[in-house]
């Protein structure tokens, strides 16, 4: 190696967050140096995102950010696009981080269109809306909830269009309780969800980070208060092929670096994915345990060292992300459609 440089990497994190970030600061720091395309000898160097006023023409302190809280934190937000504009590395890109966790339908007919089992899915309109008087919404249908119970059948689960660590999630069991239930939603855009039914008491949570997918046991609990289960090897081998396959095109379709996914697993052995766009995958040592916690940190200082490594820039608006979209839009059957967005998918998981 020849010379030497620092790449210098803004973590951002708070509340649960804050000994996730702060370990991950040491273990970057930690870090041996990296030798970039051009043969140079990188040192890595990490530090806590300041927050403070931003001038335009300033440039940026740090060559990547790893952003896990600025959805908690909207100043974060436009002081993370004028940077990504300015050439930053950011885990995740802020722009896709953004649309997708506000706009879940999306994804959920999307990623269903590349060929990946997802539940039938509804998306609601707001049971009220700010500043609209009745005359406004005289052009509104009443719903078809008829059609809505033969398509999804009971039982339901209905969550917000813009899901963030599973606040505001409701199971129902019958036209009573929807009514209920999306009489008490106010302003929020929901969406209806076919509920799989699965003979396990667990779901698969995969915390995808890089290259590296990480599948685990675990029961879901409100307000992101899921517990994890340590077991290797749980899963049957082809149902944890798919599960990886899936996730590959899950992460790529929606350009995001750091994610988790959601798959529940019907009598059949087909796993369904429920949720997948989660960018800041749930990072509690006390819910993980020690071991997929160290896992989850090796696999984000080894994402850095792969960036310095191979020297890849971030697109300001990701071309991937169209490409999956040509795919899922094509007309080709389904089967083809799985079978190029792996291929896709692939390019970023290969050696």
């Amino acid at each position: 190696m020849t010379s030497s440089k620092v790449f210098t990497v803004g973590v951002i994190g708070y509340g649960l967050e804050r000994e996730f970030g702060e370990d991950l600061i040491e273990g970057i720091n930690w870090c041996e140096a990296v030798e970039n395309p051009e043969g140079e000898t990188v040192k890595l160097q990490a530090f806590p995102v300041p927050i403070s006023e931003v001038y335009y023409r300033d440039r940026p302190p740090w060559d990547m950010v790893i952003d896990r809280s600025s959805y908690l934190y909207p100043f974060a937000l436009g002081m993370f696009f004028h940077h990504l504009y300015q050439g930053v590395y950011f885990v995740n890109n802020p722009l896709t981080f953004e649309f997708w966790i506000n706009h879940k339908f999306l994804t959920y007919s999307m990623i269903n269109s590349l060929g990946i089992p997802v539940p039938e899915t509804y998306l609601l309109p707001p049971h009220s809306q700010d500043g609209l008087s009745q005359d406004d919404i005289v052009h509104h249908k009443p719903f078809d909830w008829k059609r809505i119970e033969k398509d999804l059948k009971f039982p339901m689960v209905m969550k917000p269009n813009p899901g963030r660590e599973a606040n505001n999630v409701h199971f129902v069991h019958n036209m009573e309780e929807l009514w209920r239930t999306y009489n008490g939603t106010g302003k929020e855009i929901m969406t209806l969800q076919q509920l799989v039914k699965t003979p396990d008491s667990w779901f698969v949570r995969c915390i995808c980070v890089g290259r590296k997918i990480i599948p685990i046991k675990y029961k879901f609990g409100f307000n992101d208060m899921s517990s994890y289960i340590f077991e290797e090897n749980f899963l049957e081998p082809e149902i944890g092929r798919k599960i990886i396959e899936y996730s590959k095109i899950i992460n790529r379709a929606l350009g995001l670096e750091m994610n988790s996914i959601e798959f529940m697993i019907d009598s059949s052995g087909t796993p369904w994915a429920i949720d997948f766009d989660n960018p800041v995958p749930d990072g509690r040592r006390s819910a993980l345990g020690d071991i997929y916690y160290k896992d989850y940190q090796s696999a984000l200082v080894q994402l850095v060292a792969d960036v310095v490594r191979t020297g890849r820039k971030m697109e300001f608006m990701p071309s991937e992300v169209n490409k999956f979209n040509e795919i899922a839009r094509s007309e080709a059957p389904v089967e083809e459609k799985f079978r190029k967005a792996l291929e896709l998918a692939e390019l970023y998981y290969r050696d």
